[in-house]
């Protein structure tokens, strides 16, 4: 049975294979209280953290 810390990975790994820059990405993990967080925050969260579009498209 997964457990929280499953979720969490999983979330960072999403971010992490999103790909491109990674500063947008660090910088929208800090701003979010979990990895989850940051990828259920959609779109333009993302882009306003500076993701660029196949970043996007990607999570």
């Amino acid at each position: 049975m997964p457990d929280r810390s499953d979720a969490h990975h999983r979330a960072l790994l999403t971010l992490i294979h999103a790909g491109g820059a990674a500063s947008p990405r660090r910088g929208l993990l800090e701003a979010s209280h979990s990895p989850q967080a940051a990828l259920d925050a959609g779109p333009a969260t993302w882009g306003a953290a500076g993701l660029d579009g196949a970043q996007c498209a990607a999570l």
